[in-house]
């Protein structure tokens, strides 16, 4: 497992299972920003006035409107 670069040089590690998981629990920024993609999805779904049928529809939707930029709002 790669732990770290530096200086054009990886640093490796033959981890054991149990330190496996515990490297494995870091979030990236790139789990941590997928988390809260998906997290801001199920509040506009849940808060939605969307009436469509399918909930995988109305999922999609509200991701589309979150990747074309729309954020939810407390009221002032």
């Amino acid at each position: 497992m790669v732990l770290a670069h530096r200086n054009d040089m990886a640093v490796v590690s033959f981890a054991d299972q149990e330190e496996q998981q515990w490297a494995d629990s870091f979030r990236t920024v790139k789990k941590s920003a997928q988390e809260e993609r998906k997290r801001h999805i199920v509040i506009l779904e849940m808060t939605s006035h969307l009436s469509f049928s399918d909930k995988e529809e109305v999922m999609r939707t509200c991701a589309y409107l979150y990747d074309a930029g729309y954020r939810k709002q407390a009221p002032p």
